[in-house]
């Protein structure tokens, strides 16, 4: 029996799937928004943290990553698709310093691989060139992080 949120849709789907996947007794997803206090400590009681990245999600990530606490993510391909919905990357923060990008390529063919250089971090439409700037992220290269699919 599933309890918690959308409890009705979790055991519908657990039917509809010939029972494929996971059955967990007394199953409880709980939204941040939820709780009656919204401070970091007040998750060290949950078992898994679920987050779909955004911008005001980055300080959950950190906060989670620190306490220990394990994070669940969409899977990395998915992951451009998030991290390119918020307000950091529109263009009213394409703010660059003269010649900042040839120093940047210049300087930074000593440490390895600069592909994303090749591309414009503001331009939403260009998927290889989101792909190759969201790979860069904590969401995508801090260790212990579980991207489901």
């Amino acid at each position: 029996q599933f309890k918690g949120m959308n409890s009705d849709a979790l055991a519908a789907a657990y039917t509809a799937g010939g029972g494929l996947g996971i059955p967990v007794q007394d199953l409880k997803f709980v939204a941040s928004e939820e709780l009656r206090d919204g401070a970091s400590e007040a998750f060290v009681g949950f078992e898994a943290s679920i987050i779909f990245p955004y911008d005001v999600s980055q300080m959950r990530l950190y906060e989670f990553y620190a306490l220990g606490i394990p994070i669940l993510l969409p899977p990395r391909e998915q992951m451009p698709s998030y991290l390119y919905r918020g307000l950091t990357t529109i263009d009213d923060f394409n703010h660059t310093l003269p010649d900042s990008l040839e120093l940047a390529r210049a300087t930074s063919n000593i440490g390895g691989p600069t592909h994303h250089l090749d591309f414009d971090p503001f331009e939403r439409r260009d998927w290889p060139g989101v792909w190759a700037w969201s790979r860069l992220t904590h969401w995508m290269m801090l260790p212990h992080l579980v991207h489901c699919s």
